[in-house]
C-alpha cells in the first residue's frame, strides 16, 4: 500500500508538470533549425519529430522555442471556419483517409502518403495523428513569377512574358473601342482607268 503523504506529494507533481506543458490557442510553427527537430512533448496531432523547415499546428507551449530560435511563429490560427487558408496536408497512415469534407479536387478519399490542398476543415485529422501538416500555401505558390519562366528565343531575339490578370486598363479599352468603330475602308480610293 502505498503512503498517502507520497501519493498526495506525486499527484501535484504530475498536476504541476500537466500545467507546465499546458498550452492554448492554434499556432503554426516552423522547425527553423538545419535539421529534424524533435519537440519536447508531442503536439495535439502526436507530432514529435518535425522535419527541416517543416510546419505544424501548436498551442502556446512552443512560444518558448521560438525564444531560443530553435522554431519559428508562422500565424496563429484564430477560428477554424473563419479563415480561407489554404495548407498542404500528407496523409500519414497506411490506409486511405476519408476526408469529412471534400478538399480542393474534390476528392473525399485520400490514399497512404499522398499530399493534397485544403483549409482548416482538416485539423481534426491533424488531432487525430492521420495526416500531418506539411506546408502552408502562399499566393506566390500558384503564381509563378515572371522570372522563373525558361526563356524564349525567337528570330527575333528573346520574347518577354507578360502576365495579365484580364483586366484592361481605360486607355486599352478606348484603344479597343476606337479599332472597333474605325471604318477601315476610309482611306481606301479605288482608281480606275
Amino acid at each position: 500500500m502505498i503512503n498517502p503523504r507520497k501519493q498526495a506529494r506525486r499527484d501535484q507533481q504530475v498536476a504541476k508538470r500537466n500545467t507546465d506543458m499546458a498550452g492554448d490557442g492554434n499556432y503554426v510553427f516552423q522547425n527553423n533549425t538545419n535539421g529534424e527537430f524533435y519537440l519536447p512533448r508531442p503536439t495535439k496531432q502526436n507530432v514529435r519529430k518535425v522535419g527541416r523547415d517543416q510546419q505544424f499546428v501548436g498551442d502556446s507551449y512552443y512560444f518558448g522555442l521560438v525564444k531560443t530560435g530553435e522554431l519559428k511563429l508562422v500565424k496563429e490560427v484564430h477560428d477554424h471556419k473563419e479563415t480561407d487558408q489554404l495548407f498542404v496536408y500528407r496523409n500519414r497512415t497506411r490506409d486511405d483517409v476519408h476526408l469529412p469534407v471534400p478538399n480542393s479536387l474534390g476528392q473525399t478519399v485520400v490514399g497512404p502518403n499522398k499530399e493534397f490542398v485544403g483549409g482548416c476543415d482538416y485539423f481534426p485529422l491533424l488531432k487525430t495523428g492521420q495526416l500531418v501538416l506539411v506546408k502552408e500555401v502562399t499566393e506566390m505558390d500558384d503564381k509563378k513569377l515572371i522570372t522563373e519562366q525558361p526563356p524564349t528565343v525567337t528570330d527575333e531575339g528573346q520574347v518577354e512574358f507578360v502576365k495579365r490578370d484580364g483586366k484592361l486598363t481605360e486607355i486599352e479599352k478606348k484603344e479597343q473601342e476606337k479599332k472597333f468603330n474605325e471604318n477601315t475602308l476610309d482611306d481606301v480610293r479605288l482608281l480606275l482607268d
